[in-house]
């Protein structure tokens, strides 16, 4: 989550949320590449196995990029999937169960 939502989250709630910002953290690690879009926008990236959304509205950009590794049947290793806030995020698996031409656990 982009520290300008996690502003946005305090402000809304009167009150500090997280003791720490996330994208505040990640920029003070060495060789890290924190990348984010517009607040509250669908955001993802890959890194490897690494896919990961900006936050809950990420989740339909995430599965995306997931059918785009599933279809290029570079998915023989677990792949990480990782959106803020959006774990239980039903929707984002249902687009991708719904998008896959292939069996989505085949590796």
């Amino acid at each position: 989550m982009a520290s300008s939502e996690e502003q946005y989250a305090d402000n809304f709630v009167g009150m500090k949320i997280q003791p720490f910002r996330i994208e505040d953290e990640a920029r003070k690690m060495p060789m890290s590449k924190f990348v984010v879009a517009e607040p509250f926008s669908a955001h993802a990236v890959q890194d490897g196995n690494l896919i990961t959304g900006q936050q809950q509205n990420s989740g339909a950009a995430a599965a995306h990029l997931v059918i785009q590794q599933l279809e290029k049947g570079k998915a023989r290793y677990p792949t990480y999937v990782l959106v803020h806030g959006a774990w239980s995020d039903e929707s984002a698996w249902g687009f991708v169960r719904n998008q896959s031409q292939t069996p989505m656990w085949s590796w």
